[in-house]
């Protein structure tokens, strides 16, 4: 990707920020792979963050088992990355937020793309509040079979990884994007919870149906966030609270190139290894893992540089509504991509002003020529007043 493609300005470090304080050296060799895969691809180990270039990708293991599962796979496979500049940055030395937290927030400001690999995924709630040292109003996008929080402020799990996120500091939540969700594993009072403004669900079933409805609900993400328990056990029996239902593993690796392929996107975290399976579990869950990251970096490498931030390069549709509060709906449509905007019929504040195009699809511009808006755009126009 070139980095004059990548919507955000330069942060210049005033001086080296070493690595080795935050992270230790994987026992991977990229030595030990063939020439022409992925570990070729690798660019040299840097010693300070001044070393990454804008628009790099960082690989960093969050739990040094679950990522270095992934390496020996991941390293194996094909690099025709050729534009993409790619660092694994090793295993951080501890996994507490406060410790990451200083890390992942020097990266993103350095303009450089992190990819968090773990068990537990506690990690996530560390990359949010990382970001949030940069910018407010943060929309998040999770594929899982649960939701990943308790309505109860006061109850949580290991597992909880959203209920921080939630209940502390809402209004840094923008938008909660949840895709895959099965409903036998979610509460109805949670589900109801999430048709208010400012969340949007996919639900297994019509995720798998309707793919392209779920691409503009991980264009809006700023993070993504993937457990592994989305996928089948079968796709990935080593992986934490699995279940018979699910993706199927290539689903899952269309999601994560859906995810790339937006300009928006500033962080990837990957969770939910079960390290006390068998080797061969563990061995088929590496692998299903080093496939989403494959189709991740596929759809970075892809990247047109069309995240609107003006309308330079889009093309407008304006739909007549009379008869509605909303007399008429403007749509935008990229000429590099192809891919559609709904423009928020409203004034918007100054931090809100990056989410004021909603992305969308074709088949929700046809239902508006038709006097029809599906009830997600709705909600996403009703968060801005």
């Amino acid at each position: 990707m070139e980095a004059q493609n990548y919507p955000y300005i330069r942060h210049q470090f005033s001086y080296p920020t070493m690595l080795d304080h935050w992270l230790s050296a994987t026992n991977v060799s990229a030595k030990d792979f063939p020439k022409h895969r992925w570990a070729t691809g690798l660019q040299p180990t840097p010693h300070a963050l001044s070393q990454i270039p804008q628009g790099a990708i960082a690989l960093v293991g969050i739990h040094k088992e679950s990522a270095d599962l992934l390496r020996q796979t991941l390293y194996g496979m094909s690099w025709p990355f050729a534009h993409t500049k790619f660092f694994d940055l090793g295993n951080v030395r501890k996994s507490n937020a406060d410790f990451l937290i200083p890390l992942l927030k020097e990266l993103m400001e350095g303009q450089i793309f992190p990819i968090l690999v773990g068990s537990v995924p506690n990690f996530v709630y560390a990359q949010f509040q990382a970001l949030l040292q940069i910018r407010d109003h943060i929309s998040l996008s999770v594929i899982d079979e649960r939701a990943g929080f308790q309505l109860d402020k006061r109850s949580s799990g290991p597992d909880d990884y959203l209920h921080k996120i939630l209940h502390q500091r809402r209004e840094s939540l923008f938008q909660l994007n949840m895709l895959g969700l099965q409903s036998h594993f979610v509460a109805p009072e949670v589900l109801n919870f999430l048709q208010q403004p400012g969340f949007d669900y996919l639900r297994l079933g019509e995720a798998r149906d309707q793919p392209e409805q779920a691409e503009p609900l991980l264009r809006d993400a700023d993070l993504l966030s993937v457990h592994l328990s989305a996928l089948k056990r079968c796709e990935a029996p080593a992986q934490r609270q699995a279940s018979p239902s699910g993706f199927f593993l290539e689903e899952a690796c269309r999601l994560c190139r859906y995810a790339g392929y937006s300009d928006k996107l500033r962080g990837f975290a990957l969770a939910g290894f079960d390290h006390s399976l068998s080797k061969a579990q563990q061995q088929a869950t590496g692998q299903a893992a080093a496939q989403l990251l494959w189709y991740l970096v596929d759809g970075f490498q892809a990247r047109v540089g069309d995240y609107p931030l003006t309308n330079k390069g889009l093309i407008e549709y304006i739909v007549d509504w009379k008869g509605h509060a909303t007399t008429k709906l403007t749509f935008w449509k990229s000429s590099k991509s192809a891919r559609w905007w709904l423009q928020v019929p409203a004034n918007t504040s100054h931090k809100q002003a990056r989410h004021r195009l909603i992305p969308c699809s074709y088949e929700d511009y046809k239902q508006s020529t038709q006097g029809e808006l599906p009830d997600r755009l709705w909600q996403a126009i009703s968060r801005f007043g």
